[in-house]
C-alpha cells in the first residue's frame, strides 16, 4: 500500500519565487517538483553511484602503489 506523507518545509523569499515561478511554466504543483528533486537528489542517489561504480571498474584501470602509477602516467605523458 503506498501511503502518502505530509510535511511543512519553510522556504526562503527567493526559493519560493524560483520554484513558483518553475511550478507555472512546467504546469506542475510545486509539491510535485519538490518530490522529483527529493527523488533525483536522495532516494535514486545510491542507484547512480553504483552504476557509476560499476562503470569505473569496468575500466580494469591500474592498481597499485600510487608513487609507481604516477611515474608510469608521467612516463606515458612525455612519450
Amino acid at each position: 500500500m503506498n501511503k502518502n506523507r505530509r510535511t511543512q518545509i519553510l522556504l526562503t523569499e527567493k526559493q519560493y519565487r524560483k520554484l513558483h515561478a518553475l511550478s507555472e511554466y512546467k504546469n506542475k504543483s510545486m509539491g510535485s517538483l519538490i518530490r522529483e528533486a527529493v527523488d533525483i537528489v536522495y532516494v535514486k542517489e545510491k542507484k547512480n553511484r553504483e552504476k557509476i561504480i560499476d562503470k569505473i571498474g569496468a575500466m580494469n584501470l591500474p592498481t597499485g602503489d600510487w608513487k609507481e602509477i604516477k611515474k608510469e602516467i608521467i612516463k606515458n605523458k612525455n612519450k
